[in-house]
């Protein structure tokens, strides 16, 4: 084969793997028809918000192939006797209040895996809020309780992987009112279109780093003030 033969098969195969990534981020938010665990753990709402609304095509290209590792992660099973990819979902009044889907769940312990670029020290408070979430969905929906939560962080780029167990103490009803209030809240701007408030935060206790800087929406939400207007104009949008 000559030269440009070779480069031509080359962007080709790029072409059908950044294509399959497509094809799988599409299915993904055709499925977010709810809010998600992922989203409502954190306290800035505009963020879930945005993950119900904004066409998953807009979301850069290198977030796409970090997916796709830790979906890799997700296919190995580390309990040998647990569940794998437990998909759950709180429903009210033929509402779906919050969906999760849990890694792994051996009957005693929630099992989160996380790809990262660097290892903590200690699980991110983000990360067990996750974890505890997912707890709250195993009551609402299968009535069922975890003593403890882990996560299992895998450094993409030292080859690394550090596991992290602590009990599950934080009270459910305390989660429970607290998603309540937040689902309330989302419900309203779905429905108008008006914003839910922005809310800056830092990655960590006395980080100087944001959590802005790591959300996918970073650049969006920082062009728009109260305003959705793209959802208002939009027909194709579902609601809660």
């Amino acid at each position: 084969m000559s030269h440009q033969e070779l480069s031509t098969i080359e962007l080709q195969i790029l072409k059908n793997f950044f294509k399959a990534l497509a094809n799988d981020a599409k299915r993904e938010t055709e499925a977010k028809l709810a809010p998600h665990v992922t989203a409502m753990v954190y306290d800035c709402l505009r963020r879930c918000y945005y993950s119900l609304t904004t066409p998953i095509d807009i979301i850069d290209l290198n977030g796409s192939i970090r997916t796709w590792i830790g979906r890799k992660l997700h296919e190995t099973q580390i309990f040998p006797e647990g569940k794998m990819e437990l998909q759950l979902e709180w429903k009210e009044n033929n509402k779906t209040i919050l969906t999760g889907r849990i890694d792994e769940f051996n009957g005693e312990i929630i099992l989160d895996k996380k790809t990262t670029r660097r290892i903590p020290r200690e699980p991110y408070p983000h990360h067990i809020k996750q974890v505890e979430l997912y707890n709250l969905l195993l009551k609402k929906s299968l009535n069922q309780t975890a003593k403890y939560g882990a996560i299992m962080y895998m450094d993409v780029n030292e080859a690394n992987v550090k596991a992290f167990v602590f009990p599950l103490t934080t009270n459910l009803d305390t989660l429970e009112n607290e998603i309540r209030k937040k689902y309330v809240i989302l419900e309203k701007s779905l429905k108008t279109g008006i914003l839910p408030p922005r809310l800056i935060q830092q990655w960590e206790p006395g980080s100087v780093g944001l959590l802005c800087h790591y959300c996918s929406f970073y650049g969006r939400c920082w062009q728009e003030d109260y305003i959705d207007s793209f959802r208002l104009l939009s027909k194709s949008i579902q609601t809660l």
